[in-house]
């Protein structure tokens, strides 16, 4: 609303007489949840009902949202128009060039909730988000597997492996102009019409590929195409002889590799750190009022002044957020339970996966064991097979590495997990920050 002060006559749209009707004693927040609950003919209907109402019901979100819950005809695509979502949408509709939404310049709608979506969607990403780093860089090609395994995977420290994906196919092969053409129009969004939404859109939330499938093989045309697998190796940090999921039997595994990929200021925040994100009661599932952009604009700063101050924050026990910029060809390792979230400086296509390391074998299995609820979260395995899952994996620790199972009183595992040193405990991102949120959030595996 700070616009409002500075405005010549401060009268707003929403002020004036009538323009809301009753419903003027709302906020903005509940009218626009009121409207988010119906479709796009309740939004055009209320849109020509009055001024104030137009600008509400013409929201990008909510549009936004009609074009991605209607089912597409089969062999229809969605293709974005650079003219919003609801040129979008029209679009699809075979409707005609939706007109110009202009109020004419003396009348305006000041308001905070239309205003901070816009201004996350289309601000830059500022420097300082991104100028500090604190995680260590090692030369991919002279650090051993034994050597990582001591130095960070069982002490749990990130760690950029530099190099060490600058030599696969897939840094010269995956180009936007070679995928468009290799992929082309076959999926829900086609990867062509992400790739225009990429460079247009200006929502708060960018869509973000998440695609678990991207390696199996599809079929086009009449003819099969390799899936993407072969454009990229696993390092032999994370190969599948070091993977204990790699050992469970056919249609066990759990779903353990990604191809993500988004525009500018898109990125994930499934882990983000709890400032500003609540976590459920059982720290399995996570809340976020704000967009990740919003999240560096508001919090970002907490981390510099803890980082300032010494890295302490309140009792954190003088332990200091770490930051990194990860460069083209090069590889993050994140250890297990640590909080972390990704925002995309530029366009960005990349590889994420996940491994069960001997070190960690007896906290898997305890969190496997936890019950009906642990097996729930455990994606890519058949809800019939998941009841299975904590007596499979202890069938691959009994024939591979059965000391992970010595040890323990009543067939529980060793909770030092052999003779690698165990992951030291974090502290959370709240108390880095000074603040402790009011319910904890970690990690089992």
């Amino acid at each position: 609303m700070g616009s409002l002060l500075f405005a010549d006559d401060q009268r707003s749209l929403r002020e004036e007489p009538g323009a809301l009707g009753a419903l003027a004693l709302l906020p903005d927040e509940v009218l626009m949840q009121i409207l988010s609950s119906g479709g796009a003919r309740e939004l055009a209907c209320c849109a020509c009902t009055s001024r104030a109402m137009r600008v509400l019901a013409l929201s990008e979100d909510l549009w936004k949202a009609c074009c991605l819950e209607e089912e597409l005809a089969p062999g229809e695509w969605l293709r974005y128009d650079p003219g919003g979502w609801r040129c979008t949408y029209r679009r699809r509709r075979g409707l005609p060039a939706a007109p110009a939404a202009s109020l004419g310049a003396t009348h305006y709608y000041y308001s905070d909730v239309l205003y901070a979506p816009w201004h996350c969607g289309t601000a830059a990403i500022p420097p300082r988000w991104s100028s500090f780093e604190n995680v260590p860089r090692v030369a991919a090609s002279g650090l051993s597997v034994e050597d990582f395994a001591a130095r960070f995977e069982a002490p749990g420290q990130p760690v950029i492996l530099t190099g060490l994906a600058s030599g696969w196919p897939a840094a010269a092969k995956w180009t936007e102009a070679a995928l468009r053409d290799r992929f082309g129009e076959r999926h829900t969004m086609s990867l062509p019409a992400f790739f225009d939404y990429c460079a247009s859109n200006a929502d708060e939330h960018p869509l973000y590929l998440f695609d678990k499938r991207f390696a199996e093989t599809s079929a086009a045309g009449g003819g099969a195409e390799p899936g993407l697998a072969a454009d990229y190796a696993v390092p032999a940090y994370f190969s599948a002889d070091r993977d204990l999921f790699a050992k469970l039997p056919g249609g066990c595994r759990p779903d353990h590799r990604w191809l993500i990929a988004g525009g500018t200021r898109s990125g994930s925040r499934r882990d983000a750190p709890p400032a500003g994100v609540t976590p459920s009661a059982d720290g399995a599932s996570l809340t976020s009022p704000v967009s990740l952009y919003e999240w560096f604009r508001v919090f970002y700063s907490s981390l510099a002044e803890a980082r300032g101050g010494g890295g302490g924050g309140g009792g954190g026990g003088g332990a200091a957020a770490l930051e990194a910029t990860v460069e083209e060809g090069e590889v993050l390792f994140v250890p297990s339970g640590w909080w972390h979230c990704c925002l995309n400086l530029e366009p960005s296509i990349a590889i994420t996966g996940n491994y069960a390391p001997r070190c960690h074998a007896a906290r898997i299995l305890q969190y496997l064991r936890a019950g009906d609820e642990a097996g729930d979260l455990v994606s890519g395995v058949p809800h019939e097979l998941r009841p299975r899952l904590a007596g499979e994996f202890e069938a691959v620790l009994r024939t591979h590495h059965p000391e992970a199972l010595e040890g323990g009183e009543g067939g529980q595992p060793r909770q030092d997990g052999g003779d690698i040193t165990p992951q030291a405990a974090r502290p959370s991102c709240a108390a880095v920050m000074g603040r402790e949120p009011q319910a904890e959030f970690r990690f089992d595996f």
